[in-house]
């Protein structure tokens, strides 16, 4: 294996990381924050949606690398999309946090 596709999977799996630090507190809802004093002062719930929000492009561009080079020599279409299972997820993630946002905000 080479230094490219070691590269692309450990951003890969930096990137899952990161959307479960995020996907706890927004799952459990907390409404602590962190930094009351702060200039925009967010709950934990709100500030992982909106961080999650911020890194769908870049998870979606690191799972479409994965797909391209990782996954390329596998036949099967169905095994290679899950690559793209993180960035479904995370959409999901961020597009009932922008309804909520919508519905329940306005």
């Amino acid at each position: 294996m080479n230094i490219r596709k070691l590269l692309i999977i450990l951003l890969n799996i930096i990137g899952i990381c990161c959307l479960i630090y995020c996907a706890v507190p927004y799952i459990k809802h907390d409404t602590s924050v962190a930094n009351p004093e702060a200039m925009l002062p967010l709950a934990g719930w709100d500030g992982a949606g909106m961080v999650m929000t911020l890194g769908l492009v870049p998870m979606i561009i690191a799972n479409s690398l994965c797909f391209r080079t990782v996954f390329k020599n596998i036949r099967r279409k169905a095994i290679r999309l899950t690559a793209y299972v993180p960035s479904f997820i995370e959409a999901c993630f961020v597009a009932h946090y922008w309804i909520y946002l919508l519905l329940f905000y306005n």
